[in-house]
């Protein structure tokens, strides 16, 4: 089985090149956030994470023996308002106790709780209603992420407590991981509705350790899981870095859409990128005849919105674009605007000599762009 296990941190500060100001970070909390705001955040969820009521259960009762309360369908995590929020609760609780952030006596009390709350009784409670045919969905995948999170959270904590936790969070861990690799393959299309249902939203979440599955799912049949997995990929970031070689060798695919996403993807991604600036600018040159379809209302064909996504991969790796300067200032007189305008801002971030030449010859130039006409507006 597929096992999801490192740790993400509590926030990610994430840059697109190693030109730009800001790189990829990994602050010390304990310089950046006080006692007292430590003290207040765990706090917060103590108090949520132990008081049952108001609570808003979503649960499927199939008959009248499923009316329970949310302690007896969830001894765990059944404070919070929902089970995703306790959940959340619960790993931020692990967290701050992780990065000894808190008061001793604070500590203490959220070392009881925490010790009551994941016992291997409670921990199996949750796991069993998990298995119950009709709860298979339930809080899919926001909540399961979270729990991952917390399981992650845990994995490399060499502490004496934190590993028993450990082990009483892992049934339920595996079983969540098992209803992940299930479940994507069988989405016909990426669900980025920005809310709890968000696919990529959750795996980014989850952090790093759902890499690996996501690097699979490229290889899947369904078109729409392989940009599912792509796109999830390029929103986890730089966290993703392992996947550039193959999401590189997915720009072969014949799917349009699919290498719209790579694109798009590896432009997020940008560290460990720039060897394959090449790869990427060829886009801005490469003719497919079966991309030639129009498919926006601005009559973009598949082709034109792949060299758009082309662009501005190369604009956001600044400076590490620098092979690909002379197909960027070819890119200037692209027929389609939009094309010509990303070029030109990578071609901005390139900050050489030639690159300036190019922009202001192109600016000169363009006293009236042949593709802003009546019917097709930019």
């Amino acid at each position: 089985m597929k096992k999801l296990c490192s740790i993400p941190l509590l926030f990610l500060a994430t840059s697109c090149s190693n030109n730009e100001p800001a790189m990829v970070m990994y602050p010390s909390f304990s310089s950046q956030i006080t006692l007292e705001t430590a003290e207040a955040f765990a706090r917060l969820a103590l108090d949520g994470i132990v008081r049952e009521f108001p609570n808003k259960p979503s649960e499927v009762q199939v008959d009248a023996s499923w009316a329970r309360t949310p302690r007896q369908m969830h001894p765990a995590f059944y404070g919070s308002f929902d089970w995703h929020s306790s959940v959340h609760g619960h790993w931020m609780l692990i967290r701050l106790l992780h990065l000894e952030l808190l008061s001793p006596q604070t500590e203490e009390e959220v070392r009881r709780i925490l010790n009551s709350h994941l016992s291997p009784g409670k921990l199996r409670a949750e796991a069993e209603y998990f298995q119950e045919k009709h709860n298979r969905s339930y809080e899919r995948m926001y909540g399961w992420a979270w729990y991952l999170r917390l399981c992650a959270e845990l994995e490399t904590w060499e502490d004496p407590q934190a590993k028993e936790w450990r082990e009483a969070v892992r049934h339920l861990e595996n079983l969540l991981v098992e209803r992940i690799l299930d479940y994507l393959p069988k989405l016909s299309f990426p669900v980025r509705v920005g809310v709890h249902r968000d696919t990529a939203f959750a795996l980014t979440a989850v952090g790093s350790s759902a890499v690996e599955a996501l690097i699979s799912a490229l290889d899947d049949t369904s078109e729409w899981t392989r940009i599912n997995a792509a796109f999830a990929l390029g929103e986890l970031d730089s966290l993703a870095i392992n996947a550039v070689p193959r999401l590189i060798k997915c720009l072969n695919d014949k799917s349009h859409r699919f290498v719209r996403t790579v694109l798009d993807s590896l432009g997020s991604i940008c560290q460990n990128v720039s060897p394959f600036v090449m790869d990427i600018s060829q886009f801005l040159l490469k003719k497919e005849p079966s991309w030639e379809e129009v498919l926006h209302s601005r009559r973009w064909t598949a082709q034109d919105q792949i060299r758009i996504n082309a662009a501005m991969a190369l604009a956001r790796l600044g400076r590490d674009a620098a092979m690909a300067e002379d197909i960027l200032i070819q890119a200037l007189d692209d027929p389609c605007g939009h094309v010509g305008a990303f070029a030109m801002d990578a071609l901005r971030r390139l900050d050489s000599t030639s690159s300036k030449q190019a922009i202001m010859s192109y600016l000169a130039a363009q006293r009236w762009d042949e593709s802003i006409r009546e019917d097709r507006l930019y």
